[in-house]
């Protein structure tokens, strides 16, 4: 199974070996008299996405070119354009559009 990682439409050249993904939560716990507990259930609050990727400034044979060799430089531009838009635009709906992770099956 081949992964590949998008990040606002963006393919990036080597997908990680893992990607993870913290969902944090804004919930309550609260002390009932009966000394038995209660959770508030809250909107989830933003979410933590963690992967280390390889940025490659020379061509590889197992990465992915769709058009062609990018260095290093593009991919880090790309996502320090990312961090300032999505942090500064409020919409939740774009949040959710820039990071895509997809597989591929093979038979």
């Amino acid at each position: 199974m081949a992964y590949k990682l998008y990040l606002d439409g963006v393919l990036f050249p080597v997908a990680p070996s893992k990607v993870t993904v913290k969902i944090n939560n804004q919930n309550e716990t609260v002390t009932l008299i009966n000394e038995g507990e209660a959770n508030i259930l809250k909107a989830a609050g933003l979410s933590d996405v963690e992967f280390d990727l390889l940025l490659p400034n020379t061509e590889y044979p197992f990465a992915l070119y769709p058009e062609t060799f990018r260095n290093a430089r593009f991919y880090l531009d790309k996502l320090e354009e990312l961090k300032f838009s999505v942090y500064h635009d409020k919409s939740i709906s774009k949040q959710q559009e820039v990071i895509s992770y997809q597989h591929d099956s093979f038979t």
